[in-house]
């Protein structure tokens, strides 16, 4: 046995644990970025413990990539992230191929490559993603496309060919990431390209155009979006958030309304009721607590109308042998992290402090929604009212960035 093998050898146990904690804990922030219990802090706490695991495999990148490859064979996007982080940093063309290859060869293990093309430092991601984005291979162009949209990158003139060449326009994929990249950057001179694309055939592409163009100003369109209201619908919660923000107050309460009178979309009149932030759908809110399935997201409403943290406040329930969310045999829905309202309590507390609330306006957290709460809530919430903050903010400044609640808290070099 060479050396060399024999080191590997003796170290395979410890690089291998090295590999799957990196892989589980960028899993779990995947999931933590969407959960209710988790701020900016907790992310960067997050964001540290994969780093630790990820310097363990950088001591001897070349050693390690054996078992790298073995993690890789397993097709699972937390693997494809780990072994990408080690395969740009070796600057080894046959392993970044090798890699690059398993991510865009499925959805998820997509969003893996792309984690690690964005979390990794520039000078290790930028010539390769300025390679993809002119690659004549259109799944290499659609990754590029995903890691400027996570980034809020702008690729400039590119942006604007791809929407004019036929092969990138059949690809739905691509051709929807495109659409909504327009919105998320404002690039208000490609409106031609949304109002184009508005009378596609594909669901996606009629949905990000007008999302995007929504974000852009045009809110004649804004009532296309109940539409995708829907159980069906996988663009379903991005139509509800947008939608009861942009459109205008009795539109929107016209739509809770008969949401509300089916009892296969009452949780979407509950996520909208949220978004809208009108205190006078509280009451309603408070009855519908009683019912077991809509219990704890109607919680959840209620506290980011009128700021009123549940378990802060004893206004919760205990309830017992929920999963924990660092248990990587769970899989955790909408619901899981959140408290369960005691609804007696709310209603004493909502008869003692709904005066305090104007009927008709919206509120964010307690407060009336302006620019200044909004910034605060960006910088100090928990990531759904973080993500909240973010799009209202974009609604309301037709040339801001839609700022990701998702970017990386710290820089990792």
């Amino acid at each position: 046995m060479s050396n060399t093998a024999a080191k590997v050898f003796a170290f395979r146990e410890i690089f291998e644990r090295y590999v799957d904690d990196a892989s589980f804990l960028w899993l779990l922030r995947s999931i933590a970025v969407k959960q209710p219990h988790y701020d900016q802090q907790d992310l960067n706490e997050l964001e540290g413990r994969i780093n630790q695991q990820l310097n363990g495999l950088y001591i001897s990148p070349d050693d390690v990539w054996t078992v790298c490859e073995s993690a890789l064979a397993l097709e699972e996007p937390g693997e494809v992230f780990t072994a990408a982080m080690v395969a740009f940093r070796s600057l080894d063309a046959l392993k970044i191929q090798q890699v690059v290859e398993v991510g865009v060869s499925s959805v998820e293990n997509l969003k893996g490559l792309a984690s690690a093309l964005v979390w990794m430092p520039g000078k290790l991601s930028d010539p390769w993603l300025q390679r993809f984005i002119r690659s004549k291979d259109l799944e290499h162009k659609f990754l590029a496309i995903l890691v400027c949209s996570l980034q809020r990158r702008d690729p400039g003139e590119l942006l604007l060919s791809m929407l004019q060449r036929e092969d990138c326009l059949q690809h739905t994929d691509l051709h929807a990431r495109c659409l909504r990249l327009i919105g998320e950057l404002k690039r208000s001179d490609l409106m031609p390209a949304l109002n184009s694309a508005m009378d596609a055939e594909e669901g996606a592409i009629k949905f990000w155009s007008r999302w995007s163009a929504i974000l852009l100003g045009n809110k004649a369109v804004v009532g296309d979006l109940l539409d995708y209201i829907n159980p069906d619908d996988s663009l379903c919660d991005k139509a509800i958030q947008l939608f009861f923000r942009a459109a205008p107050h009795d539109q929107a309460k016209a739509a809770i309304s008969s949401l509300a009178g089916q009892p296969e979309t009452v949780r979407f009149a509950i996520k909208g009721a949220a978004a809208l932030g009108d205190p006078q759908v509280i009451p309603w809110l408070i009855n519908v607590m009683d019912q077991p399935e809509y219990a704890r997201v109607a919680g959840e409403a209620f506290t980011q109308i009128t700021g009123i943290d549940l378990e802060a406040n004893k206004l919760d329930l205990e309830v017992p042998d929920l999963p924990d969310l660092e248990d990587e045999d769970v899989e955790l829905d909408d619901d899981e992290n959140l408290a369960w309202p005691n609804v007696e309590k709310l209603k004493v507390l909502w008869q003692k402090y709904h005066k305090t609330f104007a009927p008709g306006q919206r509120y964010l957290l307690g407060k009336k929604i302006d620019v200044f709460h909004l910034k605060e809530v960006l910088r100090t919430g928990f990531q759904r009212h973080r993500a909240a903050a973010s799009l209202e903010l974009s609604i309301a400044d037709r040339g801001l960035k839609l700022i990701s609640v998702k970017q990386l808290v710290s820089a990792h070099e």
